[in-house]
């Protein structure tokens, strides 16, 4: 559903809940079954400059709860893989990135897995960054992997792969 098209012209917020309700809340709650996340309207506020550039937030409604919270629509989807590097009647999608098809920086997503995967590019230069700001608020619910660097450093790793 959250496949990097907008959706802001026909969006009904739809009511969500949390699955685990005993559970310690997250700040950033993953949307079952899509490459997308819910926040907070306060989470938004102080987030803006590194969602608002990226997508749309879509209103959702929080089962239970009188705050608002928002979905972020990323609509920055980039064919930015080597072609060589997916072929999904194989079930293969590997992070090789063509370094100069990437974005400057921040929250994008690749249509091959659009629907599953969410990416993030930080720049030597970017200050301050997204993670950065979450590490340092102490924020739960977001998890930064590693796995492409222009340097080579980091093997390709199969999104597709089931183990």
């Amino acid at each position: 559903m959250f496949n990097g098209l907008s959706k802001e012209e026909w969006w009904e917020a739809p009511p969500v809940y949390s699955d685990a309700p005993r559970r310690e809340e997250p700040d950033f709650w993953r949307l079952a079954t899509s490459a997308t996340f819910v926040m907070s309207a306060d989470l938004v506020e102080s987030l803006g400059e590194f969602m608002h550039p990226v997508g749309e937030l879509l209103r959702v409604t929080f089962v239970g709860r009188d705050e608002e919270f928002f979905a972020l629509n990323i609509l920055r989807d980039i064919d930015c893989l080597n072609p060589n590097a997916y072929a999904i009647d194989d079930l293969r999608v590997e992070t090789e990135f063509l370094e100069h098809r990437l974005p400057d920086g921040g929250l994008f997503k690749i249509p091959q897995v659009d629907n599953l995967e969410i990416f993030y590019l930080e720049r030597n230069d970017d200050d301050p960054t997204l993670r950065e700001c979450i590490e340092r608020r102490d924020l739960r619910g977001l998890e930064f992997i590693a796995v492409w660097s222009s340097d080579g450093s980091i093997e390709p790793v199969n999104l597709l792969s089931v183990s």
